[in-house]
């Protein structure tokens, strides 16, 4: 994954709605409030309480819940359409108000922008785009079986 917004990426807390959620080499925490769970769970939170998804309501609708495994680390904790914070951080600005979206993975820190990759719906896993719904790897797969 390409690195977007660099080695000191920040977030909306999901508990706090600051845009205090940092991330560094020891792990995810918020500045404000504290919150620091596991990147598995903050990802979960954030989707949920941020993006306003609900994993229960995706699954139940038959649609993806917006958090994969990360190709980088393995963790469980890539989100999809995370809304990346200006640099200058001197005024908060509420997620729906920030563009562009984005891959975060609240393990490793690493994103990349919308379109760079892709939930696969050939394969059902997450790469670099081909299409707006197939990555390299499948794409291939089906131009060498035809």
């Amino acid at each position: 994954m390409t690195t977007a917004a660099g080695p000191d990426l920040v977030l909306v807390c999901p508990q706090c709605e600051k845009a205090e959620l940092a991330f560094s080499s020891d792990g995810v925490e918020c500045s404000t409030c504290g919150e620091a769970d596991s990147p598995d769970a903050l990802a979960k939170s954030y989707v949920e309480r941020i993006l306003g998804v609900s994993e229960y309501t995706a699954v139940s609708d038959g649609e993806v819940f917006p958090v994969f495994s990360c190709k980088e680390c393995g963790g469980e904790s890539l989100v999809r359409g995370v809304k990346l914070q200006p640099e200058d951080d001197s005024e908060y600005v509420h997620p729906s108000d920030v563009s562009p979206e984005a891959w975060a993975c609240f393990s490793c820190g690493d994103t990349c922008l919308e379109g760079e990759l892709v939930y696969c719906e050939e394969g059902s896993h997450v790469g670099p785009a081909m299409t707006n719904d197939m990555c390299v790897e499948c794409f291939q797969a089906k131009v060498d079986s035809e």
